[in-house]
């Protein structure tokens, strides 16, 4: 599919590494079934998509990420929700992990 074909876009498809592709954000429960998903253009980062699936959770009390997640306003907002992060600092990272 050609880079700017209209309905891509909306369709979840943008260009990555290996062409075109979609990437799945899901968020799971405790037994690894899905519990929402979201889909995004291949060349979105995982990031920018992090408050939309919090929103879109159920309360919870930890919430496990990889370091494509860690953020420190992330971090404040789910502790705000009484959200335990359990999510591993990226190499770059500041401050340390509390």
């Amino acid at each position: 599919m050609p880079r700017n074909q209209p309905g891509a876009r909306r369709q979840a498809i943008g260009p990555s590494r290996g062409g075109q592709t979609t990437k799945i954000h899901a968020l799971t429960d405790l037994l690894g079934r899905p519990v929402v998903l979201l889909l995004s253009p291949g060349n979105v980062s995982d990031i920018s998509l992090a408050n939309a699936l919090i929103d879109a959770a159920p309360a919870t009390r930890w919430l496990i990420a990889d370091k494509g997640y860690d953020a420190q306003a992330r971090r404040k907002r789910l502790a705000a929700m009484r959200t335990t992060p359990v999510i591993p600092g990226r190499v770059n990272r500041n401050a340390q992990i509390q």
